[in-house]
C-alpha cells in the first residue's frame, strides 16, 4: 500500500519539507501513536478489559476495580483521540509552509523567464497553475505523505494483533484468512490508479482554461459590452463549466470507488471470520478484540481510495507546475558581469529577430551616439516596438548582437542594465496602488519633493492634486480610476523620476489630447537633454526634438537621416508625413 501511485514522483520536492522538518517529524511521531494506539492499542486493550469485566473473574471485583478496568478505554481514546489532532495540526501546518515554498518557486521563475514565453501563454492558465495546482501538490507531498506512513502503521499494528491472538490460540488459519482479504482489496488499486491520474489531468487542464476564459473576459469587461459579446462569453462559460463537470464527476468516481468496493471484500472477511470463530465455538468476548483489529486493518486499506486520489492529482498538478520550473531561461546573467558605468554609444550590429517563425527584424546595423535623440517611424508592424524592446534585453536577438559601452548586453546583468533605461510604452500599466508609489517605482529613494518635481515635469502635478485624495488617490486595477492620458502623464513622471541615460518612449504620447501633448513636448525637450532617446511615434508633432529619424519597413531598416534629408529621399516617409500617420 505505501506505493499506490508513483509516489517517487514526488522525491525532488520532498526537500521543501527539511526547512520544516521538527513539526513534520512530530506530526508524523503522532500519527504513529495513533496508528499504534487504533491498530494494536484499542483491540489489545479490549482483549484483557472484556474478559476481566464480563468474565468469571468479575465476582471477585468491587464496583472499583471495575470502574478503573473500564477507564481504560477512554484513556486509550483520549491518547488517540489527542494523537490524532495533533497528528492532523502539524501536518497541515508543514503543508502550508510547503504551499508557500512551492509557490514562492513557481511565481520566482515566472518572473525570470522572456516576454516569449508570456506571449505564448494564458495569463488566467498561469494564474491557475499558481493557485490550484500548487495546492494539489501541496496535499500530495505532505497529507498523502503522512497517510501513506500512518495507515500502513496502523494496518501492520493490527495484523501483529490478530497474528498475536491467532499464535497465542494456535488458530494459524485466521492469519491466513485475514491476509487473503487484505490481498484482495488491493486488486483494484493499479486499475483505478490509471483511470484516475488520466481524469486528474484532463481536470487540471480544463480548470487552467476556464480561470484563463474568467479572467480574459474580467480584463475586457468594455470591449465585451461594445461588441455585445455577452451572450458569447456566457456559452463559452457554460460549455468549459459543463466539461468541468463531467471531468470532475469521473474523479470523484475514480476516487471514491475504492471505498465501498473495499467495504464489501471487507465485510465478506469479517463474515467469513464471524462464521470461522462460531465454528471453533469461540467465546463473544474474545470475538470483539478480534473483529476490531480486523475492522482497523480494514480501514486503512478503505482510506486508499483517498490517498490514491491525492497522489494522482498531485501527480497531474506537478507535471504543469514542472512545465514552468524545467522552462529554459532564455535570458540569463552572465557568470562574471561587467558594471554598466555610464552611456559610451550604442551599436545594432547585424540584428535579426523572429516571433517562432515569424521574422520581425532583419539584419538591422545602427550606431546611436551619447544624447542622440532618435525616432522610429514606419507602419504599424514594421518592426519599431521590437527594436527598442531588444535594448533592455525584454528579448534576445536571434543573429547579431546589440552593444553598450563597447560590451555586448549578454555581459551585463539583467538588473544592472535595466537599472539605467526607462520605458514609457503606449500601453501604461499602473499598479492598484496610490498615484504617489505609482510614481515612486521609478526611483523608491525619492523624496516627496522630488516625486512632485517630476510629476510637474510631466504636467500630471495639476491634475493630481484636484482628485479628492491627490497623491494618496488609489489608481484602480491597471489603473482603471483614470483616464488614459492621466496614466500616461503618471508613467511619464515615473520615467522621468528614474532619471536614467537611456530613455525609451513608445508612442508615448499616444493617449494624450492636443494641449496635453504640447505641454509633454515642452517638458520632454528638457528631459531628453543629455540623454540617449528612442522615441517610436505616429505623429508628426511627436519626432520635433528627434536629431535623426530611422524608417522602418517589413522588419528591414530602410533609410535614416534628419528630417529633410528623408522627405526629399525616402519615398515611404514622404507619404507617411503626407498622409499624417508619423
Amino acid at each position: 500500500m505505501i506505493f499506490i501511485g508513483n509516489t517517487s514522483r514526488y522525491t525532488p520536492y520532498v526537500k521543501l519539507l527539511i526547512k520544516h522538518k521538527k513539526p513534520f517529524i512530530a506530526g508524523i511521531l503522532l500519527g504513529m501513536l495513533y496508528a499504534l494506539s487504533s491498530g494494536f492499542g484499542l483491540p489489545y486493550l479490549l482483549e484483557i478489559i472484556l474478559p476481566e469485566i464480563f468474565g468469571e473473574s468479575r465476582e471477585g471485583l468491587s464496583f472499583i476495580d471495575l470502574l478503573l478496568a473500564a477507564s481504560w478505554l477512554p484513556i486509550i481514546m483520549a491518547i488517540r483521540g489527542l494523537s490524532g489532532f495533533f497528528n492532523k495540526y502539524l501536518i497541515n501546518y508543514c503543508g502550508l509552509k510547503v504551499l508557500e515554498d512551492i509557490r514562492m518557486m513557481v511565481f520566482t521563475q515566472l518572473q525570470s523567464l522572456s516576454l516569449r514565453y508570456f506571449q505564448k501563454r494564458k495569463s488566467g492558465d498561469l494564474l491557475s497553475r499558481l493557485t490550484l495546482d500548487s495546492n494539489e501538490v501541496k496535499i500530495a507531498i505532505v497529507e498523502a505523505m503522512n497517510d501513506v506512513i500512518v495507515k500502513p502503521l496502523q494496518f501492520i499494528c493490527a495484523v501483529a494483533f490478530l497474528i498475536y491472538l491467532s499464535l497465542q490460540k494456535e488458530e494459524f488459519s485466521f492469519i491466513f484468512i485475514c491476509l487473503v482479504i487484505c490481498a484482495l482489496c488491493m486488486v483494484p488499486v493499479r486499475f483505478v490508479s490509471k483511470k484516475l491520474l488520466k481524469r486528474a489531468k484532463s481536470l487540471q487542464k480544463l480548470s487552467g482554461e476556464i480561470t484563463a476564459s474568467i479572467t480574459e473576459s474580467l480584463q475586457s469587461p468594455k470591449e465585451i459590452k461594445s461588441y455585445n459579446l455577452e451572450n458569447r462569453v456566457i456559452e463559452k462559460f457554460r460549455h468549459d463549466t459543463q466539461s468541468i463537470f463531467y471531468n470532475q464527476l469521473k474523479v470523484i468516481k475514480y476516487s471514491n470507488i475504492l471505498n465501498p468496493l473495499n467495504e464489501f471484500i471487507g465485510a465478506c472477511g469479517v463474515g467469513i471470520a464471524i462464521a470461522y470463530l462460531g465454528l471453533k465455538g469461540v467465546n463473544f468476548e474474545e470475538v470483539v478484540p478480534l473483529l476490531v483489529a480486523l475492522h482497523m486493518s480494514y480501514e486503512p486499506i478503505k482510506k486508499m481510495g483517498g490517498i490514491l486520489a491525492k497522489i494522482q492529482k498531485g501527480i497531474a498538478s506537478l507535471e504543469r507546475l514542472e512545465e514552468i520550473m524545467l522552462e529554459k531561461n532564455e535570458l540569463i546573467d552572465p557568470i562574471t558581469p561587467v558594471s554598466f558605468k555610464e552611456n559610451r554609444g550604442i551599436q545594432f550590429k547585424n540584428v535579426n529577430f523572429a516571433y517562432e517563425t515569424t521574422p520581425v527584424l532583419k539584419n538591422i546595423n545602427l550606431s546611436v551616439d551619447p544624447g542622440d535623440v532618435i525616432a522610429l517611424v514606419g507602419p504599424s508592424g514594421s518592426g519599431k516596438s521590437t527594436f527598442v524592446q531588444l535594448i533592455p534585453r525584454l528579448f534576445d536577438p536571434v543573429d547579431g548582437e546589440i552593444l553598450i559601452s563597447g560590451f555586448s548586453l549578454k555581459r551585463y546583468k539583467k538588473s544592472n542594465l535595466r537599472s539605467f533605461i526607462s520605458i514609457v510604452s503606449q500601453d501604461t500599466v499602473l499598479f492598484n496602488e496610490n498615484i504617489y508609489d505609482n510614481i515612486k517605482i521609478g526611483n523608491e529613494n525619492a523624496s516627496k519633493n522630488e516625486i512632485i518635481n517630476a510629476s510637474k515635469l510631466a504636467y500630471a502635478h495639476d491634475f493630481i492634486e484636484m482628485l479628492p485624495d491627490g497623491y494618496d488617490t488609489q489608481v484602480g486595477e491597471k489603473g482603471t480610476k483614470l483616464s488614459g492620458g492621466q496614466k500616461q502623464r503618471i508613467s511619464i513622471a515615473r520615467a522621468i523620476l528614474k532619471n536614467s541615460p537611456i530613455l525609451i518612449l513608445d508612442e508615448a504620447t499616444s493617449a494624450l489630447d492636443t494641449e496635453s501633448e504640447a505641454k509633454i513636448q515642452m517638458a520632454l525637450k528638457e528631459v531628453v537633454k543629455n540623454r540617449t532617446v528612442f522615441m517610436i511615434a505616429h505623429r508628426f508633432s511627436t519626432i520635433g526634438i528627434a536629431n535623426r529619424i530611422c524608417v522602418f519597413e517589413k522588419g528591414n531598416l530602410i533609410n535614416e537621416g534628419s528630417y529633410e534629408y528623408l522627405y526629399n529621399n525616402c519615398s515611404l516617409f514622404k507619404k507617411l508625413c503626407d498622409s499624417q500617420e508619423v
